[in-house]
């Protein structure tokens, strides 16, 4: 529970330090910084898998109307699986339309279980989605993406009176659909 806490606490210093950073609407064709908050369900696509729910914020900088590169971190959560991804993120899509297509990579390292906060292993992703812009910094996403991640996941077994879990430290791969918002 105490790793949900330092993640959440990550998140909101993360989105502090970007709402800080941008003032407004940038001129079109300059260089300016952006966030990504996201939420969504990541459903395995292995056989009898588990799922989670994944959130993302990232902070980055647009370097013109197409391209956005950001790092952040992640939270992948549920009853079986506990995973806190850090990654880099590719972004492109026009940001000067009202609705446009976007299409996002990226990838790092996994971190965090329910012992330690040892890393683990790799974490990707890509995503397709709309953006329906407010205006050119803000807007709101929806997204279906893939994903892998590396997670410790728990297996609970019934023997007799004894409940008891197992841990095993699993590649996830997982099909994303989402909704974001961009600030």
């Amino acid at each position: 529970m105490r790793y949900l806490f330092v993640a959440i606490a990550v998140f909101m210093g993360h989105l502090v330090m970007a709402q800080n950073e941008v003032t407004g609407d940038s001129k079109e064709g300059t260089a300016y910084l952006q966030g990504y908050a996201d939420m969504g369900l990541a459903a395995s696509i292995d056989q009898g898998g588990p799922y989670a729910l994944r959130m993302n914020l990232l902070g980055g900088a647009g370097f013109n109307d197409w391209l956005f590169v950001g790092i952040g971190p992640g939270l992948r959560i549920s009853r079986q699986v506990r995973s806190i991804p850090l990654f880099a993120d590719f972004r492109i899509g026009n940001r000067i339309r009202e609705s446009a297509f976007y299409g996002a990579v990226g990838g790092g390292i996994s971190v965090g279980s329910r012992r330690s906060m040892a890393v683990i292993g790799p974490a990707g992703h890509a995503e397709i989605g709309v953006r329906l812009n407010k205006r050119q910094i803000g807007g709101t996403t929806i997204y279906l993406g893939y994903e892998i991640y590396t997670a410790e996941v728990v297996e609970y077994s019934v023997s007799g009176r004894n409940n008891y879990g197992r841990f095993d430290i699993v590649d996830i791969r997982a099909i994303v659909l989402g909704l974001g918002f961009s600030f």
